[in-house]
């Protein structure tokens, strides 16, 4: 759990097996600036050259509309960014790294933004495994079916996304299957990882929810306390009072700060739900950032805890304490999330990351102050774009949200606030072709109607030559 300025990156081994070429990074949010400038430094500098983002395209809309291209000297040229559009939010943080002999994953809460990377208190685990351990069981299933998780998502992206991804880098990585139908059976199993740990991974699918994906694992009736941490509720405390319901012998101790932007204030007096303070505890007290105490860490950082008698289970990962990132027994989350159950007879996970209730005071949840929800200024775009590609003199849009021949505007903004702008005629295809030349220059492109008004999303134009 970070606590401090740190850069995740930097973790990243960069000698003998555990060389890593190529990096696929799942993102809710972006710091477009920050990783242009500094976080595709760090990558470099572990000789990581094949760099892919993938990340929620409203959050990836606010990214472009609020950036000025000319501070992006790499943007679509020397890593390339894709939206996914999901029915609630895209929301998995996922950093997997491959290597010619070697993969790893680093999984958990934060995000590719500055505060995600180190100012944040964040949550982060990992696995990894060279061609030496590829027999080894546990860990490499857990890596298998992360690959196929990411895969699932790049399927969903460009074409060239497609084949960077899903054709290029496992063909230079030799622990990595690309034939997911083995692994299909074992999705969600609980894997033995270390000397009394295990570990499955927990993600909304098709068949299951996270929720009901958890007590697969762990005997509700035996569970006797349960402890969670999380900056994000349901108004009324839903997801809180859904487990209290299905472990119904359990306390259940919610830490949160007093700040919190969307506390469950409207939630019902619970006998066996009780909230604390986490600026109280161990952790928590730790709320300086390179010598200066007056900065307050914000806690982003998502975990689940679940104790018994004889074992302790640890959920660490990108969901929240919400319905729409856990689901219900019967329900998936509408959320798309990523996250890992340990469970373990002898770790005592929450001594570990400091973050008892012990030194914690309780909170009177109902008095504080729930965010309003911003105004949405995308539902007023009516023209969705996906993805532009350059490659030697011809640029392919790809779009919806047309349904019929129609006068568009495509705008080209190039560096050095330079402007293209080209007239033509768009139908319902979804896809349309340029001849055109654009500079070596970070470019990005959006659709203005006769009228002048904007009426699509920015995106970026990755340069696929």
């Amino acid at each position: 759990m970070i606590n401090k300025d740190h850069q995740i990156f930097e973790d990243v081994p960069a000698k003998g097996k555990n060389r890593y070429h190529s990096a696929i990074l799942t993102t809710y949010s972006l710091d477009l600036i920050n990783f242009d400038s500094k976080e595709l430094r760090a990558l470099h500098r572990k000789q990581i050259t094949s760099v892919n983002i993938i990340a929620d395209q409203k959050q990836l809309n606010k990214a472009m509309d609020v950036v000025c291209i000319d501070h992006l000297s790499n943007l679509g040229q020397r890593y390339a960014v894709d939206g996914i559009q999901s029915i609630g939010a895209f929301h998995p943080k996922i950093n997997f790294f491959v290597g010619n002999e070697s993969a790893m994953v680093i999984l958990g809460s934060g995000n590719l933004t500055v505060p995600g990377h180190g100012k944040n208190h964040e949550l982060f685990t990992g696995f990894m495994i060279d061609s030496d351990q590829k027999e080894d069981g546990g860990i490499y299933m857990l890596i298998q079916e992360c690959w196929q998780y990411i895969k699932r998502f790049a399927n969903k992206c460009s074409k060239y996304t497609i084949h960077r991804i899903c054709e290029e880098i496992p063909h230079y990585c030799s622990v990595l299957e690309n034939d997911g139908s083995l692994f299909a059976d074992n999705v969600h199993a609980l894997y033995d990882v270390g000397e009394n740990l295990s570990a499955a991974l927990l993600y909304n699918d098709n068949s299951s929810s996270i929720l009901s994906q958890v007590f697969s694992h762990i005997p509700s009736e035996e569970v006797k306390e349960i402890t969670i941490l999380s900056p994000f509720f349901d108004e009324n405390g839903e997801a809180i009072i859904t487990l209290a319901n299905i472990c119904n012998n359990a306390k259940v101790s919610v830490l949160l700060q007093k700040n919190c932007c969307l506390p469950p204030n409207k939630i019902q007096n619970h006998p066996r739900i009780s909230f604390y303070d986490f600026d109280a505890t161990e952790r928590g007290q730790k709320s300086s950032l390179s010598g200066n105490k007056d900065y307050h860490i914000r806690l982003h950082a998502k975990l689940l805890h679940f104790r018994t008698d004889t074992e302790e289970f640890c959920i660490v990962g990108s969901a929240n304490a919400t319905i729409a990132g856990l689901g219900t027994l019967a329900q998936r989350g509408i959320n798309e999330e990523f996250c890992v159950l340990y469970s373990s007879p002898t770790v005592k996970f929450l001594k570990e990351l400091g973050i008892s209730k012990k030194t914690a005071s309780v909170i009177n949840v109902t008095s504080l102050t729930r965010q309003s929800d911003s105004f949405d200024a995308e539902s007023l775009l009516h023209v969705r774009l996906y993805n532009a590609e350059y490659s030697y003199k011809h640029l392919c849009i790809s779009y919806d949200g047309i349904r019929s021949m129609t006068n568009y505007r495509l705008v080209i903004n190039q560096s050095n606030a330079e402007e293209i702008e080209i007239p033509s005629v768009f139908d319902d295809s979804g896809y349309k072709a340029f001849d055109i030349v654009l500079k070596e220059k970070p470019c990005s492109c959006v659709l203005y109607n006769s009228e002048g008004l904007q009426v699509s999303n920015i995106v970026i134009i990755n340069k696929t030559d």
